[in-house]
């Protein structure tokens, strides 16, 4: 059974994409609409850039977490991930628990809310996107370019960027009932 592309579901490249933008990613679905077409964050690019650096705005002061690559689409954007429901109006919902977005308000508003603690709650910031015009992912997942797996918090926020690929690619050969984030959790393996 072959999974949808639909918002908060993962796509894995496959080895028949020859753009380096593309080469070994994992990317976050946020928004798909077959008419529309489709936007999505690269989950496994840190930049050596940290967010501190990079914003000029107070809130951002001292905060040493990396600015991720999101995609090649844009890359003045800044989009937030994060998973904080308590800051007034938290961005477009993914799954339980977890939104994104890219107004400047609501990235000041979850920098300020999390302090830069890596035992507090989790967010990442990513400069530009990954974007399909009308039929465009279709057209590719036909091609087989893309592999659909399912996501949770844990796979958004967790482990290490450079084995994101291989763990998803390995769990797309899985039946698609697998839980999203048991390669990612070892408690649960």
């Amino acid at each position: 059974m072959t999974l949808a592309a639909e918002p908060g579901r993962l796509l894995v490249a496959t080895s028949s994409l020859f753009d380096d933008n593309f080469r070994r990613v994992v990317i976050l679905i946020c928004r798909y609409d077959p008419v529309q077409g489709a936007l999505g964050l690269v989950l496994n690019r840190p930049t050596d850039l940290e967010v501190g650096n990079v914003l000029p705005h107070p809130v951002a002061a001292g905060r040493d977490e990396p600015l991720w690559v999101g995609g090649p689409v844009d890359r003045r954007s800044l989009w937030v991930l994060h998973t904080r429901a308590d800051i007034g109006y938290p961005g477009e919902e993914l799954m339980e628990g977890v939104w994104f977005g890219a107004e400047s308000g609501l990235i000041r508003r979850v920098l300020a809310t999390n302090a830069p603690d890596p035992e507090g709650e989790v967010f990442r910031l990513f400069a530009g996107y990954a974007g399909w015009g009308e039929g465009q992912l279709e057209a590719e997942l036909a091609a087989d370019a893309w592999r659909v797996v399912p996501a949770g918090p844990g796979t958004l926020f967790g482990g290490e960027p450079e084995r994101l690929w291989g763990e998803m690619m390995f769990r797309s050969e899985l039946p698609c009932s697998r839980d999203p984030d048991a390669i990612r959790n070892s408690k649960l393996n």
